[in-house]
């Protein structure tokens, strides 16, 4: 259950909800994700985290103003 904002509304994110968004490759596909969940839950903080993503996917995260975590090579689950 979400913790009660200001207002009273529990259904609502708090102003401390975060959401993590592990990244490979999904330049294409990452703008619309950000905008999405905004759409939905503006009041949400995004943080990125790539796994060095050859196609720059770090880099437009970098754009969207999102916060993000360049991880230098492919050490996640994905080698």
């Amino acid at each position: 259950m979400a913790a009660a904002t200001p207002a009273g509304d529990a259904s609502a994110p708090s102003a401390r909800t975060l959401v993590i968004i592990p990244t490979y490759n999904e330049r294409e596909n990452i703008g619309r994700i950000v905008a999405r969940l905004h759409a939905a839950l503006p009041q949400t903080h995004v943080l990125i985290v790539d796994d060095g993503s050859p196609d720059g996917t770090g880099a437009f995260a970098d754009e969207l103003a999102a916060a993000t975590v360049a991880r230098t090579g492919r050490v996640g689950a994905s080698r």
